[in-house]
């Protein structure tokens, strides 16, 4: 891991990780969670996820009431995120923006987040517009390309250039893991796989490029979910169900 590509936090017996080159900007509050605190709906009691959202939230300086996701159904659907929306599925999974995988922002304190096990939570800043988004990539999603359509929504809601998108991939599953059926390679065309071990990094980073953003502003964590049992859940590893890490993206208030 290259310190100057992400780094550790902790505070309170809580850590995470975050991207240097994000937070140089002063413009953010983000983070990439970690075990043990589970953070999504689903596996364990409501009580017990909200708890943990309201710690990990007091630590960031962010209002866990805020707290706006999406429905995530692996899909690429994309969402343009309103201070109205505030709130959409912080405290109810059927709160969430329904149909989506994926959100756009460019108001002051509205937390966009996501969850994940393995999928691939992409992490954007336009820090020339000042506008963020935040997608779910698990296979499904990078083929239907949800980086270009968070690229575009941006484009077209904020007037983004791509060569200033400033891109993150974090923690997901790696290319030394992610063992998949031959029908699922083949939807690749046989590309970004050695074997049956598909690569959702490399493809990611592709469609980004093909995008416009620029190779030097695109960070990938490099740190599969399944190698690390003792930092990161992992749906692959585990089974079914398993707990969730949770990617955090918000605008600070203009100074």
């Amino acid at each position: 891991m290259e310190v100057e590509k992400i780094c550790w936090r902790e505070r309170e017996g809580i850590r995470y990780l975050i991207f240097p080159r994000f937070e140089e900007t002063g413009l953010l509050i983000h983070a990439f969670t970690s075990r043990p605190l589970d953070l999504g709906f689903g596996r364990r009691p409501r009580e017990e996820i909200l708890r943990n959202r309201k710690r990990i939230c007091q630590i960031l300086g962010v209002n866990f009431l805020y707290l706006t996701s999406g429905e995530q159904v692996h899909r690429a659907e994309v969402s343009t995120v309103g201070r109205e929306d505030k709130g959409r599925g912080a405290l109810l999974q059927e709160g969430a923006i329904p149909r989506v995988d994926g959100s756009v922002s460019n108001v002051p304190e509205v937390p966009l987040v996501l969850f994940t096990a393995d999928c691939v939570p992409l992490f954007f800043l336009d820090p020339v517009k000042r506008a963020i988004g935040l997608a779910h990539a698990g296979w499904r999603g990078t083929l239907a390309k949800a980086a270009g359509k968070v690229v575009s929504q941006m484009r077209e809601a904020y007037g983004t250039r791509p060569g200033n998108l400033l891109v993150a991939l974090g923690p997901s599953i790696g290319p030394c893991c992610y063992q998949v059926g031959e029908e699922v390679i083949s939807l690749f065309h046989h590309r970004f796989s050695d074997g049956r071990r598909l690569n959702l990094w490399e493809a990611n980073r592709e469609e980004l490029l093909s995008e416009g953003i620029k190779e030097e502003n695109i960070v990938n964590a490099g740190m599969c979910t399944s190698c690390h049992s003792d930092i990161f859940f992992s749906e692959r590893r585990d089974g079914s169900p398993t707990g969730r890490m949770m990617a955090l993206l918000m605008l600070k208030p203009e100074v």
